[in-house]
């Protein structure tokens, strides 16, 4: 008899009502089954700061409980945070792991998913890992550690999209639905139609306070109703309901319950259900074809799962309670109406199967328990203070991952000591804004390796080799040379074998970009490539390779100052400082028809020019992220980069670069962008650009089909297999 140990928190209904329903059916299905909550029964004090804390923020600070859910989704440094909660709660874990000894371990909470990956990770734990996604988007916590998980269950296809777009690959990934209770599987019986139309008010496992209002709402309307109230475990709520409405109300029949088992039931009696989207909540509507209303939600994952619901029309979100009424009327009108959302709710049920979950299980179980290659095929380094940079090398993880090379990307200095990163960064952003170094020191090979590589070397090759020794990566990419100058000593030290590939997307000018130990350079562009074997590079590790491109998907909420009537044209660099008689310029450019946006990076110079005021020019010192001001951009103005290039590409933006020099354009800047060498060309482009359709549709056109070529680049897959492979 195979054994499955399930895994849960108490934070929510959700996660232990699906672990419950896990442990029934496989139960049934022959395994011998074991569910624990394992903070309640080996840390009391984590029980209550993960639990309850949950709970008293959800409830009372739902604001901010939905801001710390999303800052953990897009901020890698949370998983310092779970580190924290792994080393105080694994040896429990693994006490309970080693009291039932399963054949496979499934887990249905992000926090227990990101721990037991990180003890397969550590070789700490053999044994083959489920991981139900509770929810109808992922969540950087369940997809962390997903080389250690064997297999995803998911509620819907949009999450399993959204799981790949992360970098698990989607072979792991099954939509076969969030496990719910078998009776929420059998169909609705059909509904007398002398019975009155019967809404379901839910609040969830906590209740919640605006039912109220929306119960008030319903009692308001004129036609019949039957409405069915259910308060979960809130008390409070209801008392507060059955005292007012315990004894009905004029044409409406009400009844109120406080938690109540039974709610296939009472779903199979109804047809609308108002509730709060949890994620269980959702998925037995979606089995029961229970057409939603959702007029309340905790921010954060419930806010994503009312989003997927009302996109795929199987639900309607509703801003203000009051429009609740004239839409039910809508649907008592028009039963089509209601028969169009229980349709979606089946499109997404189509690949839903609780037996298919137990034979998933079924087959990691048969697995023997053996560990993954204990060696990642890549390890992919960034500059996360570079947010192209960044992008890339998530691109590249997931460009990787698509062609099963297993591949993580990082910020090494952040990952490793972000206070010493942060403070690294600010003091050199402080020297460069108050010292001008003449670019000529810089080009001194023998000036980088004395005062910079060796103090850098020396400050972090502790935190490398720590990496080195947890991953051992077969490849390391790196995107910036400092890093591969780090890399290139630990391996000179250590005798590593693992192969050192630097990527190279900004112009080479001296001999400091050839590495020794390196043993593949991909060229960005093709201009960069010459240069490289210009400063003396070998021609056979010299690679052509775009740097991997994925188009930006942020939603990034539109700058206050902006008006929506008019195009928005972006500046980035330094060159504006070096304008004459640049106050002309603003000037004219100010009643030239854009509203325009330039990033100074604290320049005073810029700044002083600006200092006017003008009522169509805002100036910002500078962006967290690109996409801050490329998102609602309408044209890009700025220095012929690579980098600036891509980062317009990513977010299909039209370029404009400028330059008053004679130099070689960067094959992707003569693709996508037109050229202004002086200030009247710059002028007749941007007058020309905002009242020409023809030049607008230009510029997109080359885009689509710079991205399409971008798309179809494989080289950096190419190059890591050869590595690989040892060819």
């Amino acid at each position: 008899m195979k054994k499955a140990l399930i895994v849960t928190l108490s934070t929510g209904g959700g996660h232990n009502y699906a672990a419950a329903s896990l442990e029934e059916k496989l139960h049934e299905a022959g395994f011998a089954t074991f569910k624990s909550d394992p903070f309640k029964e080996q840390d009391k004090v984590l029980d209550v700061l993960i639990s309850d804390g949950y709970r008293t923020l959800a409830k009372t600070s739902p604001m901010l409980y939905g801001q710390m859910y999303k800052a953990a989704d897009k901020n890698r440094v949370n998983e310092a945070v779970i580190r924290i909660i792994q080393k105080k709660s694994e040896k429990g874990i693994l006490a309970i792991i080693d009291e039932h000894d399963p054949d496979i371990i499934i887990s249905t909470h992000p926090i227990l998913t990101f721990i037991l990956g990180a003890l397969k990770e550590e070789d700490r734990l053999q044994i083959p890992l489920m991981a139900v996604v509770t929810d109808f988007e992922g969540h950087h916590t369940y997809t962390a550690k997903h080389r250690y998980v064997d297999a995803y269950i998911t509620g819907s296809l949009h999450t399993k999209a959204d799981l790949i777009a992360r970098g698990v690959p989607s072979h792991k990934i099954f939509a076969y639905g969030i496990p719910i209770r078998q009776e929420f599987y059998l169909p609705r019986p059909e509904k007398d139609e002398n019975e009155p139309f019967t809404i379901l008010l839910m609040g969830g496992s906590m209740g919640v306070k605006l039912m109220e209002r929306v119960l008030e709402s319903l009692v308001a309307m004129p036609a019949f109703l039957r409405i069915v109230a259910v308060c979960g475990h809130d008390e409070s709520l209801y008392k507060r309901l059955m005292q007012a409405y315990g004894k009905g109300a004029d044409n409406k029949e009400i009844l109120i319950y406080g938690f109540y088992q039974d709610i296939a039931g009472l779903m199979d009696q109804s047809d609308l259900m108002i509730s709060k989207p949890g994620g269980l909540s959702v998925s037995e509507a979606i089995a029961k074809r229970m057409p939603l209303i959702i007029p309340y939600l905790i921010p954060g994952q419930e806010e994503d799962n009312a989003d997927f619901l009302d996109g795929e029309g199987a639900a309607i979100k509703v801003e203000d309670i009051g429009n609740i009424p004239s839409i039910i009327s809508m649907m008592m009108e028009v039963p089509h109406f209601l028969k169009a959302m229980q349709e979606n709710l089946a499109n997404i049920a189509k690949t839903h199967s609780f037996d298919a979950i137990v034979d998933k299980a079924r087959e990691l179980a048969d697995k023997d328990k053996v560990n993954v290659d204990s060696r990642l095929s890549a390890l992919i380094f960034y500059n996360g203070f570079l947010r192209s940079n960044a992008d890339g090398a998530m691109a590249l993880e997931h460009q990787l991952l698509s062609h099963h090379i297993q591949a993580v990307s990082m910020d090494l200095f952040q990952h490793v000591a972000p206070a010493l990163h942060r403070s690294l960064y600010r003091s050199i952003a402080h020297m460069a804004e108050r010292i001008d170094v003449p670019e000529y020191l810089l080009s001194v090979p023998r000036f980088r390796s004395e005062l910079v590589e060796d103090v850098f070397v020396r400050i972090f090759f502790p935190l490398f080799r720590r990496i080195m020794r947890r991953y051992e990566p077969k490849i390391i990419f790196s995107f910036y040379p400092e890093l591969a100058i780090l890399s290139a000593r630990y391996k000179k030290h250590y005798g590593e074998d693992y192969h050192l590939v630097l990527t190279v997307s900004e112009m080479p000018h001296n001999a400091s970009w050839l590495v020794r130990g390196v043993d593949a350079y991909m060229a960005a562009d093709p201009v960069i490539k010459e240069r490289l074997l210009a400063l003396g590079a070998e021609e056979s590790r010299v690679h052509l390779a775009s740097l991997p491109l994925e188009v930006a998907q942020e939603d990034v909420p539109r700058q206050s100052f902006l008006k929506e009537s008019m195009p928005t044209l972006v500046f980035f660099g330094d060159y504006l400082e070096k304008w004459e008689k640049p106050k002309r310029f603003y000037e004219w450019l100010n009643e030239s028809g854009w509203q325009t946006i330039v990033v100074s990076g604290g320049r005073k110079k810029i700044r002083k020019d600006l200092a006017k005021g003008y009522a169509n020019i805002h100036e910002i010192k500078e962006v967290r992220t690109i996409q801050e001001v490329l998102s609602h951009a309408d044209l890009l103005v700025t220095k012929p980069l690579y980098i600036t290039a891509y980062e317009a590409l990513r977010n299909k933006v039209p370029l404009v670069v400028y330059s008053t020099q004679k130099q070689p354009l960067l094959d992707i800047v003569r693709r996508t962008a037109m050229v202004a060498s002086n200030m009247d060309e710059l002028k007749s482009i941007l007058k020309t650009f905002l009242g020409s359709e023809e030049m607008q549709t230009e510029f997109k056109q080359k885009i689509e089909k710079t991205l399409e070529a971008l798309s179809m680049d494989q080289a950096y897959v190419q190059v890591a297999q050869l590595l690989i492979d040892g060819k």
